[in-house]
């Protein structure tokens, strides 16, 4: 049975010249779904890191697999897999990039503020946060 994901959101960060970033993440559905090269380009390395990070975190118990991915028919090779939101927020936790904590901010900061204001789920947003603390509207 081929399965698709027709839309799969994105996470987007920028630097600038000063060493700031933003974090731009469109969420569809409330999820994002990336394979392991994509999170690997987003947080800056190999994508066996990525593969070996997320093995670990699975053979831990602490994410099981099958509730973060989701097979995904991709038309030219064949099936691949696609990690999750929140496989893509424990991955950020075991990188030691400057990406990789430009996103752990980016959680934390949309965490605080959706539960300070009290908002409801929303199935699609997109949510931006420069680190340089300003709030991106």
């Amino acid at each position: 049975m081929k399965t698709h994901i027709e839309d799969t959101g994105s996470i987007v960060i920028t630097e600038d010249d000063c060493e700031n970033c933003t974090v731009e993440v469109r969420l569809v559905d409330g999820n994002v779904w990336m394979t392991q090269y994509e999170i690997a380009r987003l947080f800056g390395v190999y994508e066996t890191t990525v593969r070996n990070n997320l093995r670990t975190v699975f053979k831990s118990g602490m994410l099981r697999e099958w509730d973060v991915t989701h097979p995904s028919w991709n038309g030219q090779s064949g099936f691949c897999t696609l990690y999750g939101l929140e496989a893509i927020i424990y991955m950020s936790f075991r990188t030691g990039t400057y990406r990789a904590k430009a996103f752990r901010k980016w959680v934390v900061h949309t965490l605080s503020e959706h539960y300070r204001q009290g908002k409801p789920k929303e199935l699609s947003v997109i949510l931006v946060y420069a680190c340089n603390g300003e709030r991106m509207n």
